[in-house]
């Protein structure tokens, strides 16, 4: 493998401190890691990105990285024989909107099926006993979160309003079947009577 000059930007992406793609190391920032000897791209050795959403793994922090003896290159990662961080790269708004995003869901604060008694005056809603719901949630979840990651191009206004209202129906409590010609059509589970 050829030895090659360092390029202007590397990244190290991790996660709770550690290389998300293997290895326990525990970075510190601003300290040289350990020397490795013989590395080798995508084996063993300090790797680097100058594409660092590339490797970008749920969870993790990109750090701008500084290397010691670039020994290779395989198109955006290079093998070094040591390495160090060196600042935190803030994380994009749509990496933090969509954590938010998970968060809630894990944490409990989408109430799925308990609906909130405030249906929007705009809907059609339908009442049953039992409704089989999971996979209309998580395609609109999995709607919401495209939006939100993609929150920086160009969407057309009306794309964005009807994702946002179907998500917002879900946050209140109730299902979501479809939408004819911009009017919701949403479900609940029927209270039983005490």
């Amino acid at each position: 493998m050829k030895k090659t000059s360092e390029p202007k930007n590397l990244f190290k992406i991790v996660k709770d401190m550690k290389s998300c793609h293997g290895g326990d190391y525990v970075f510190k920032i601003n300290e040289w890691t350990p020397i490795i000897k013989d590395a080798s791209i995508c084996s063993k050795g300090w790797h680097l990105t100058t594409m660092p959403y590339k490797w970008f793994v749920w969870g993790c922090s990109i750090f701008e990285s500084e290397a010691k003896n670039i020994i290779g290159w395989s198109e955006d990662k290079c093998v070094c024989d040591s390495i160090r961080l060196l600042r935190e790269i803030p994380k994009p708004v749509w990496q933090s909107k969509a954590e938010d995003f998970v968060s809630d869901i894990k944490d409990g604060k989408v109430p799925f099926f308990v609906p909130d008694g405030v249906p929007d005056k705009s809907w059609k809603i339908f009442y049953g006993d039992t409704w089989s719901a999971a996979r209309g949630a998580a395609l609109d979840a999995a709607l919401y979160s495209s939006l939100l990651i993609c929150s920086d191009l160009k969407l057309a206004k009306k794309h964005k309003t009807h994702i946002e209202k179907r998500w917002n129906a879900w946050k209140k409590g109730y299902g979501v079947l479809c939408d004819v010609e911009g009017v919701l059509y949403v479900y609940a589970v029927k209270k039983k009577k005490e």
